[in-house]
């Protein structure tokens, strides 16, 4: 797993984000902001293996868009906020941006929006992230690679 926090260019967070296992992985935004790249989009694109994100605290930038965006799973915590770029600043090809209107969203808000899956209290919100990794990571990694491959 690895904690992506403060503000951070997107080369800084895909080094990070390239040391993860080839297997589930959960990632920590804690009060981030990230910018977007090329090279993180791409990196996302090509990830097969399931990503779990624990979101805490104000999160925004186009760069943390994008990692929600290729999540397998989003879960926040209700410190979370997010910061949505006005339309045309980022192309989510999961998550329904286009229903977000606000400029910042509550961690319940994002949750109404599709743009994250679960909006829980910090306890649980870290509890349910482990959970799922574990689960996520008992699963046969050829059908994690089929079904992630076959998502949108």
């Amino acid at each position: 797993s690895c904690r992506l926090a403060g503000c951070m260019r997107a080369s800084s967070a895909l080094r990070r984000l390239r040391r993860l296992p080839d297997a589930a992985a959960l990632v920590q935004l804690q009060s981030l902001t990230l910018d977007a790249s090329e090279e993180l989009s791409e990196w996302l694109r090509a990830r097969r293996e399931p990503l779990v994100l624990l979101c805490r605290g104000p999160v925004g930038g186009a760069g943390a868009l994008l990692l929600l965006d290729a999540a397998t799973v989003v879960v926040a915590d209700t410190t979370f906020t997010l910061s949505v770029q006005p339309e045309g600043s980022v192309r989510l090809q999961r998550r329904p941006a286009g229903r977000a209107t606000a400029t910042t969203l509550s961690a319940s808000d994002a949750a109404q929006a599709g743009l994250v899956d679960s909006a829980l209290s910090p306890a649980t919100a870290a509890a349910e992230s482990r959970r799922l990794v574990q689960r996520l990571s008992s699963l046969p990694a050829p059908l994690l690679k089929t079904c992630r491959s076959l998502l949108p």
